[in-house]
């Protein structure tokens, strides 16, 4: 009696702990995605460094910092070349993609800079380092997705730090999913599940 006892507890353990997470499921999607998130409030700076990625939502919230006077320059960054435009034989960057995007929505062209550097955000770091010590930069703002911040606010620190400038990591919203709801998009899940391997790469190979 008393082994059965046992076994029908060690069997209904599970079934507790699945009832628990198919109850709380909500809650804990929202809180993984969540940690991902981990931007800074925004602060005067010399330049505004928006990264390769995400052209419009990103380029959308570093026009908006630079609109609201966090600085007088936006520079966008990433020699990445898009797939769908080299099959038309284009071979325009993401850099310079995304700045004639925001010259095209109403930007000054005098405002934006095009640094056609970098793959990933471990190379955009590493040259934009560069590029703010031969400008002088003290303070830079870097805008990045939402669920980005927490990796890019790591790789950018370390990389900034060491000539000396100070960086603020900014996060811009998602305009085709929420991300208190990422798990009830396509879109949003594959952006969660990929951070997740990228931190997990970075973190072995960093």
């Amino acid at each position: 009696m008393k082994t059965l006892r046992k076994l029908l507890i060690w069997l209904l353990i599970p079934c507790l702990l699945a009832v628990g997470l198919y109850v709380f499921r909500h809650t804990l999607l929202k809180g993984l995605g969540q940690w991902l998130i981990a931007g800074d409030v925004p602060r005067k700076a010399d330049a505004v460094f928006v990264l390769s990625g995400d052209p419009a939502d990103r380029s959308a919230k570093g026009r908006q910092l630079v609109q609201e006077g966090y600085a007088p320059l936006l520079v966008t960054t990433g020699s990445g070349v898009s797939a769908s435009l080299l099959v038309r034989g284009d071979t325009i960057t993401d850099a310079e993609l995304t700045r004639s995007f925001l010259i095209r929505t109403g930007m000054d062209s005098l405002q934006v800079r095009a640094l056609p550097v970098g793959t990933s955000t471990w190379e955009e770091a590493e040259l934009v380092a560069g590029y703010c010590e031969r400008e002088g930069y003290e303070v830079v703002l870097v805008v990045t997705s939402q669920f980005h911040t927490r990796r890019t606010r790591q790789v950018f620190r370390q990389a900034l730090r060491a000539v000396g400038v100070d960086v603020t990591v900014i996060g811009a919203p998602p305009s085709e999913y929420s991300t208190d709801a990422w798990w009830e998009s396509e879109k949003g899940l594959l952006f969660v599940y990929d951070e997740y391997i990228k931190l997990i790469y970075y973190w072995l190979k960093y």
